[in-house]
């Protein structure tokens, strides 16, 4: 009798359930269209486009703690910019994620907070973004204010492992103009208390807080109002991964046991062991997809030793063949950027 049984595999439930808050597409084709307009992006490795885009953002314009584009769009932001206005670290944060959202990256504006954001006076918190690699699975932290980041062993970092290894970490300051590397690891050590992001929950936003060096929750920022603030330790799920399919499979013949008994009469333990081929499976499946990819429009399936192919829908049909057998799935954004692929080996065979 022949058995399937799964031999190695990646498919797991995501932890990635955040809905991450996006910028319309409308705005961020306005302004993609803008950034080609003004940048010549040149590589196509990710991290060289991820400190290309670093290093733009920071030459636009000059910090202001106190000027506010919180209303205008990142091409708003880009032609005051033009015309001489500064902006905070917020705007500097806000542009360099809209522009990786436009290129096709997934990118989120995160802010970091002291130990004291409540109470401690004003300067508390400050902007930066993280970046999701897809050649590295995982978050990477990237300062646009400072045009820096931090890495360990040559790995970039995400601002949780920045705070965790901070003694270990080398720190990257891209401009000659700008702090030194211990003025920048100065300032940042005031911001490991809380790390946040702006999620989707509940059709309102709502800003998830992680807890870094301080376990302590928050009802006020710097004195004043903290509305919409949710706490958490789970640091897996604030850094999963976002753009990962799941798999599920579904027998497309269902064997009902019920009217196997029914039609073979059979009543007792022995006939069922003496029977048990009756039950065994028959590896046809219909595979289905799913994947919270921000920007996800196609996913790109390889079967056995087939081409990869991309798929309009979530769901194909498959056989698997005697032997070593492979499903291989990622999900495609609309700017062709491919997520975390998801990999199962499957062995069907006899005794």
């Amino acid at each position: 009798m022949k058995k399937i049984k799964i031999l190695e595999s990646n498919n797991h439930l995501s932890l990635s359930n955040l809905t991450h808050l996006r910028t319309s597409d409308e705005e961020l084709e306005q302004l993609r269209e803008y950034v080609h307009g003004h940048l010549d992006i040149g590589s196509t490795d990710e991290w060289e486009v991820f400190l290309t885009i670093l290093s733009w953002v920071h030459q636009r314009f000059d910090h202001d703690g106190i000027n506010t584009g919180e209303h205008f769009s990142s091409f708003n932001i880009l032609n005051e910019a033009e015309a001489g206005k500064s902006f905070r670290c917020a705007e500097y944060a806000k542009v360099t994620s809209d522009i990786l959202l436009a290129l096709g990256y997934v990118a989120r504006v995160v802010r970091v907070f002291s130990e004291v954001a409540d109470y401690g006076g004003i300067g508390q918190s400050h902007v930066v973004v993280e970046v999701w690699s897809v050649h590295l699975k995982k978050w990477l932290f990237l300062d646009p204010q400072f045009n820096s980041y931090a890495a360990v062993k040559d790995i970039p970092l995400n601002y949780e492992e920045f705070s965790r290894s901070f003694q270990d970490a080398s720190i990257h300051v891209l401009s000659m103009d700008g702090p030194s590397v211990k003025q920048y690891k100065d300032f940042i050590e005031n911001y490991f208390g809380y790390v946040s992001t702006s999620i989707w929950m509940n059709q309102q936003t709502v800003d998830l807080f992680l807890h870094v060096r301080s376990e302590r929750q928050l009802l006020a920022f710097q004195f004043m109002q903290l509305s919409h603030a949710l706490f958490t330790n789970d640091t897996e799920r604030f850094y999963a991964d976002p753009t990962q399919t799941t798999i599920l499979f579904n027998y497309k013949d269902p064997v009902i046991p019920e009217d196997i008994i029914t039609t073979y009469g059979l009543k007792e333990h022995k006939d069922f062991e003496n029977n048990m081929h009756l039950f065994a499976v028959e590896p046809h499946f219909t595979l289905t997809f799913h994947t919270i990819h921000p920007g996800h429009e196609t996913f790109e399936v390889r079967l056995n030793e087939s081409e990869p192919v991309q798929i309009s829908g979530n769901s194909v049909d498959w056989n698997a063949s005697e032997g070593l057998n492979q499903v291989e799935v990622s999900s495609v954004n609309q700017k062709g950027i491919k997520g975390s692929e998801t990999t199962i080996r499957i062995g069907f065979s006899g005794d």
